[in-house]
């Protein structure tokens, strides 16, 4: 599946050694899975990394990577029962992965591409208030803009509004975009507070 050799590259160039380690090094606060609806459901590795961290973690899911194993059934219950949201990109999408997983997904949201959230709608997570809070971010995802989205992330961290709480982004992955994306980086005033591993 696409989610499977995604995670094997990711695996591959970035975290030699202890699969996860860099992720669990930096200690970040919210972790973005980003995917088909499999996640990090497909590799355990990743999914005890997240459990170990002890941070929130959102999953965003694109579509469906086919029919789960007996043996993911339960962990899947779990993963989307303890996510603090689980996205997908189409009603269908959340409809099929219920229905493979068995499962009643209580934390799903619909999130329409492109992403379109009102300034009155609450983000589930509730960001830390006040300047002493400082947020460790992750986005652990293959660099393309077309179908990624790193692009309208750094426009929406480049707001005034955004940009003066105190947080890091940090950037694992690799891909087509990546000088793009440092490029972007510069351009949106953003060094020091976006990091590329």
């Amino acid at each position: 599946s696409t989610a499977g050799r995604l995670i094997r590259k990711i695996k591959t160039k970035l975290f030699a050694g202890n699969s996860y380690q860099n992720l669990l090094d930096f200690k970040p606060d919210v972790i973005v899975v980003n995917g088909d609806n499999f996640g990090a459901l497909a590799n355990p590795d990743l999914r005890m990394s997240i459990q170990q961290s002890g941070a929130a973690y959102i999953h965003v899911a694109h579509g469906c990577g086919g029919i789960p194993s007996p043996e993911l059934m339960d962990p899947a219950a779990r993963y989307f029962g303890d996510a603090k949201a689980a996205c997908f990109v189409a009603t269908p999408t959340l409809q099929m992965t219920e229905r493979h997983f068995a499962t009643h997904i209580e934390t799903a949201r619909i999130v329409r591409n492109p992403v379109n959230i009102h300034d009155d709608v609450p983000l589930p997570l509730g960001f830390p208030q006040g300047r002493e809070s400082h947020v460790q971010m992750a986005c652990v995802s293959r660099l393309n803009f077309y179908t990624k989205g790193h692009d309208y992330l750094l426009e929406a961290l480049a707001d005034p509004e955004i940009k003066a709480l105190s947080w890091t982004l940090n950037v694992f992955g690799d891909g087509e975009h990546r000088t793009l994306l440092n490029r972007l980086v510069k351009h949106f005033d953003l060094e020091g507070r976006v990091v590329l591993h």
